[in-house]
């Protein structure tokens, strides 16, 4: 089954206003990762992961722009597939990136290895 919430703006009961300080907030907004968040999950080829996902049967998908960013911020950053899974789970302002809630946050290494492989082997077809 299929998981997939377009981005938007900053919503009004965001988590993340609960969570940091106004200030600090703020800079997240304004910065690289407020600029991920507002303008580059939106562009990220999405459709082309869904391809390996059934929309009826089978487990649900994580959130998959979150996941298509999430190999974005893989491959900008240079991280390795454990940096990738801390990086997902721990940090705030990758999290905040993505657009993903902060309820019990998990990525499996498996589970990060099928969605990068999906996306590198759709993502070529371009």
């Amino acid at each position: 089954m299929i998981n997939k919430q377009e981005p938007k703006e900053v919503e009004l009961l965001s988590c993340y206003r609960d969570l940091l300080c106004p200030e600090a907030l703020e800079l997240l907004e304004k910065g690289v990762y407020g600029i991920i968040r507002r303008s580059i999950l939106r562009v990220l080829p999405v459709e082309r992961l869904e391809e390996d996902f059934s929309k009826e049967t089978g487990r649900p998908t994580k959130e998959l722009y979150s996941m298509a960013g999430l190999l974005f911020l893989k491959e900008y950053f240079n991280w390795s597939l454990e940096e990738t899974r801390f990086n997902y789970m721990a940090d705030l302002k990758i999290q905040y990136a993505l657009n993903i809630e902060r309820d019990g946050i998990r990525l499996g290494e498996r589970t990060l290895e099928r969605y990068r492989y999906s996306g590198g082997k759709n993502w070529a077809k371009r």
